[in-house]
């Protein structure tokens, strides 16, 4: 028996087999479990970024329109509007008086700052612009905004916003920038007129840091309690793409500016995917890599305070947020690789439980494929299908012994039948051989005599054919010679009319001849009255010269009617003897057509007694073609007939000789069936 490797055997296929429909499916869960897990904690990360964005979103417009409310407010308040007129009236920031003025209101002033957030307060003068009260007095104190150092602050911007409006509850902000008044520090102003009735008395400007903003964004600095984990940060982006606030990795910042202010606002710049579309006005969740060069997960919204264009942020590293899916993964991975071992264990056992008993059977096959019917396979003890495959092996075997012995006796008996049924055979086929001889030659002679009788019947078609053929032409001659015949009269009853029409004509010429006299004695008598005329004229001397010219056209008129009557006399007398000959010509043509009349007749009749001849004898010759094509149908049907019993002579021939030689194959096939079974050992 040949011996086969582990994989081609059936025991590395069935593990093989094992292995793959239980990876697949392992596999394809596993998968699914990570997509879907995955997708949840991405789902939750963004639900997560959303909800702080937005809650962020919210408190910093509340605190920043809160602080405008508040300014607002503020400008409106007596002690305020107060404070503004007394010190309007008081120009020299270095007098008593305005000491006692500035010891009076800054306490209330710095009430409001501890408010609203530590900063500081301006009051300006609306017509110069000079900023009469500081609560810090820092250097911008004391200064004017419309022509002074920092005129193109946005101190100033926000000063000349208010300036500009008359509506008392007007207040406005302008965004941060490094105002050096205030160390250079991130400043943002808000700002709001004060009237006193309807009269603008100056403008409220308050100073806002990024201190208050840098605890929302942070919770005041805990991060953590954001659930955004290690890596996750809140930043607002103005229109300039630098932070409005302070960082949550401030200290990892490698930027000298940013080291030595120890803060970020106003000098980090940040340019990512999420900056260009929020600064667009758009809000949404996104993933790209982040400013720090890592893949996140970011969700962001333009804020709506004012004329602030900015934008918020909020941001967590995707290895973060999907931190739990790569747990999950490296412990189905663990577990895959767990299940694979345990289903190479199961299906080693199931194989050699299953391969053993079939390398058994597969070697007692070999066995009895070799001739020996003696092997024994052990009863099998086990109860599936392997078990019944076993047994039924061994009953087999019993059976095949038995059966072989059976068939050897059979095969000796066969082999002796089949000698003598072979002599039979022999004889009976050279008897067929020789009947085939006899049918063969008597088939040629029904062949001679048919090729005879179709000779025949061909000449028989012939006659006929030419039979039919002078039937038609007689027919077409009759026809011709009846056609001739109304020809003739039709020409007849022409030269009749013709006559007439000649006749008739003749009268007409000799009436035109009459026409042609009264002409001439016209004429004559023209030219008589043109002589009286002309004799007239002459009488009447002068005045008869116009009517003696009418005369003499007249009597040319007369002469040339007289010349034309004697050309159309001349031709009259032509026509006449033309007509008359015609005439006789005529008659001459009738006599001729009546001669042909006859004529014509006494052959048609001819022609028909003709035809009738030439109708019988195609009738006798289309009977005897009938006659000759019945003779050739039936040599026809014989000749069929004997090719039909020649070929079954031949094939019976041809059959005894595939009897015999079947026969023989038959006694060989009985000699080697006795060998085959002769190397059973039963």
């Amino acid at each position: 028996m040949k011996k086969l490797s582990w994989f081609k055997g059936l025991r590395g296929k069935i593990t093989i087999y094992f292995l793959i429909l239980s990876i697949i499916p392992s596999i394809t869960i596993g998968g699914l479990s990570y997509a879907s897990s995955k997708k949840s904690l991405e789902k939750d990360a963004q639900s997560q970024l959303a909800f702080v964005r937005d809650s962020k979103k919210k408190e910093i417009e509340d605190y920043l329109k809160s602080g405008l409310n508040k300014t607002s407010y503020m400008a409106q308040e007596p002690m305020t509007i107060e404070a503004m007129v007394e010190f309007s009236h008081t120009t020299d920031l270095e007098s008593s008086t305005y000491n006692s003025v500035y010891q009076k209101y800054n306490p209330k002033f710095v009430n409001f700052i501890n408010k609203l957030e530590n900063g500081d307060v301006l009051l300006a003068d609306t017509k110069t612009g000079t900023i009469l009260y500081s609560t810090l007095k820092e250097s911008d104190y004391g200064t004017s905004l419309i022509t002074g150092p920092y005129k193109n602050t946005n101190a100033a911007k926000a000063f000349e916003a208010a300036k500009n409006s008359n509506d008392k509850n007007f207040a406005t902000i302008t965004d941060y920038e490094l105002y050096a008044p205030s160390n250079n520090k991130p400043t943002a102003f808000i700002a709001a007129p004060i009237f006193k009735g309807d009269e603008k008395v100056g403008i409220l400007i308050f100073k806002l840091g990024t201190s208050k903003i840098d605890q929302i964004v942070s919770n005041n600095n805990k991060w953590e309690s954001l659930n955004l984990g290690q890596s996750g940060e809140v930043v607002l982006v103005g229109q300039d793409y630098k932070v409005r606030n302070n960082t949550r990795f401030l200290s990892d910042e490698k930027d000298e500016k940013i080291k030595a202010a120890n803060n970020t606002t106003l000098l980090k710049e940040i340019r990512t995917t999420g900056t260009e579309d929020v600064l667009k006005g758009n809000t949404n969740i996104s993933t790209y890599i982040d400013y720090h060069n890592i893949k996140s997960i970011v969700a962001y919204a333009p804020l709506n305070v004012d004329n602030l264009k900015w934008g918020i942020l909020v941001k967590i590293d995707c290895d973060e947020a999907f931190q739990s899916v790569d747990k999950l993964q490296s412990l189905m991975l663990i577990i895959l690789v767990a299940t694979i071992i345990a289903i190479i264990a199961f299906s080693i056992i199931l194989s050699s439980n299953i391969a053993v008993p079939m390398v058994k059977m597969s070697k007692a096959a070999e066995q009895i494929a070799k001739g020996d019917l003696t092997v024994e396979l052990p009863e099998g003890k086990r109860s599936d299908e392997i078990g019944i495959l076993m047994n039924s092996i061994n009953h087999m075997l019993h059976a095949l012994r038995e059966q072989t012995k059976e068939i050897i006796n059979v095969v000796n008996v066969l082999s002796s039948a089949v000698s003598e049924i072979t002599v039979s055979l022999t004889q009976v086929t050279s008897g067929a051989a020789e009947t085939s001889s006899a049918v063969s030659e008597t088939t040629a002679t029904v062949e001679e005599v048919k090729q005879t009788v179709y000779l025949s019947s061909e000449k028989t078609k012939n006659v006929s054919i030419s039979a039919k053929q002078s039937l038609e032409v007689s027919k077409s001659g009759n026809k011709a010679t009846e056609d001739t015949l109304e020809g003739m009269r039709i020409i007849n009853n022409q030269m009749q009319e013709i006559a007439d029409s000649i006749i008739a004509l003749s009268e007409q010429t000799q009436n035109i001849s009459e026409l042609i006299e009264s002409v001439d004695n016209i004429s004559e008598q023209s030219n008589i009255l043109a002589v009286n005329a002309s004799i007239e004229a002459a009488k009447a001397g002068e005045m008869g010269k116009g009517f003696s010219i009418v005369a003499q056209e007249i009597k040319n008129l007369a002469e040339q009617s007289k010349q034309g009557t004697k050309q159309v006399r001349s031709i009259l007398k032509d026509i006449q003897k033309a007509t008359n000959t015609a005439v006789m010509t005529t008659e001459k043509g009738i006599k001729l057509v009546d001669i042909g009349m006859e004529q014509a007749n006494e052959a048609g009749n001819a022609i028909h007694k003709l035809m009738k001849n030439i109708n019988l004898s195609a009738q006798a010759a289309i009977q005897i073609e009938a006659s000759s094509q019945q003779q050739l149908v039936g040599m026809d049907q014989v000749a069929i007939a004997m090719e039909g019993i020649n070929q079954a002579s031949i094939q019976n021939v041809d059959s005894m000789k595939q009897l015999e030689e079947a026969a023989r194959g038959l006694q060989e096939m009985g000699d080697r069936l006795k060998q085959l079974t002769e190397k059973y050992k039963a």
